[in-house]
């Protein structure tokens, strides 16, 4: 007996019975008619379960795409609070924690020097110490300059050709 390739997938292994109850053979007109209209309530059942899908998948994209365009706009709104690009705007938030910080320091940091300026401290007058570490720097230096390049450096015969 020949069953067509769409019904061979929906087949009940359960013997099928009509609405009297009498059983319904399989091969037969009554039982290709109850295969047909099987076959369509699954079918437009498949294609509605598809067509809310899709729907839905199209409802969740525009939402998503609404969520991210709201995102954008706020973004935009507050880098042009900040003064500044969309581009520099995650810079801008990460120095903001940072120039804080950098405020504080600097403010002690004066308070400091001010007491100190303010205890009678002579800062025209430099301490022998600090004299001493200037000159071993410089004598540091004398050593790392040769006597041909001190000759180049100072050649005052030497005009500029390039006039």
């Amino acid at each position: 007996m020949f069953i067509p390739y769409k019904y061979r997938d929906i087949i009940p292994k359960d013997p099928i019975y009509t609405d009297t109850g009498d059983y319904i053979r399989p091969g037969s007109r009554l039982w290709f008619t109850y295969m047909c209209n099987l076959h369509r309530r699954i079918s437009s059942a498949t294609t509605s379960q598809e067509r809310h899908y899709l729907l839905q998948s199209e409802q969740e994209r525009e939402r998503e795409t609404r969520d991210l365009l709201q995102k954008e706009q706020a973004i935009k709104a507050e880098a042009q609070y900040y003064g500044t690009s969309v581009h520099t705007l995650s810079r801008r938030r990460r120095a903001k924690g940072k120039d804080v910080i950098r405020h504080a320091e600097l403010n002690a940091e004066m308070e400091s020097f001010e007491l100190y300026y303010n205890s009678g401290v002579n800062f025209n007058e430099t301490s022998k110490k600090a004299t001493r570490k200037i000159r071993k720097e410089q004598e540091k230096r004398k050593e790392l300059t040769s006597d041909d390049t001190k000759e180049l450096e100072h050649r005052p015969k030497k005009r500029n050709t390039a006039l």
